[in-house]
């Protein structure tokens, strides 16, 4: 009851296998079968992993970018400063990495304006904290001091010269004339 192939004696279920194989599927409990995509995947020399099936580039893709790095050409590098400046929201200028109010900044001194509590200002008298007493708001009584640092009172002085007046936490030099 068995069959004489290529020189040997074989049963229906060692010719059924032979076939099923031949056609590229699984011989599996006396059944025959269609792989798997995990089992094409693994047989073609890749990787089955979460229900896909990846290369190695693409794993090691996947490793350098959960890394915080960049992959480029098929190789794993590490970030640039410029690039770690953009991803975190600045702009590279001139080699530096710059937030946007440092950028607002140096426009407004290139406009030859002064720079106060993050707002450009068209008084070009510059305004100073007051190391005295920081903490002092800058509403307040004026205070005035000679360019030597000693207190001349709360009135504006009338004889023409440079001082300094204190307002609260700012200080600037005005000039009377």
């Amino acid at each position: 009851g068995n069959h004489w192939d290529n020189g040997e004696c074989k049963t229906d279920a060692q010719l059924a296998e032979e076939a099923c194989v031949a056609d590229g599927k699984v011989w599996e409990n006396n059944a025959c079968r269609n792989k798997t995509a995990a089992e094409l995947c693994t047989e073609a020399g890749n990787h089955w992993d979460n229900g896909e099936c990846k290369t190695d580039a693409q794993l090691a893709e996947e490793a350098c970018l959960a890394d915080g790095k960049v992959w480029e050409n098929n190789a794993c590098r590490n970030k640039t400063d410029t690039e770690l400046c953009v991803e975190a929201g600045n702009t590279w200028d001139n080699g530096e990495c710059k937030t946007d109010a440092q950028l607002a900044e140096e426009a407004c001194l290139a406009d030859g304006k002064v720079w106060q509590d993050n707002a450009c200002r068209d008084d070009n008298t510059p305004i100073i904290p007051n190391p005295e007493n920081p903490k002092i708001g800058a509403i307040g009584v004026q205070t005035y001091y000679n360019l030597h640092g000693q207190p001349l009172g709360t009135q504006k002085p009338t004889i023409p010269g440079v001082y300094i007046e204190k307002r609260g936490k700012y200080m600037r030099k005005i000039a009377v004339r």
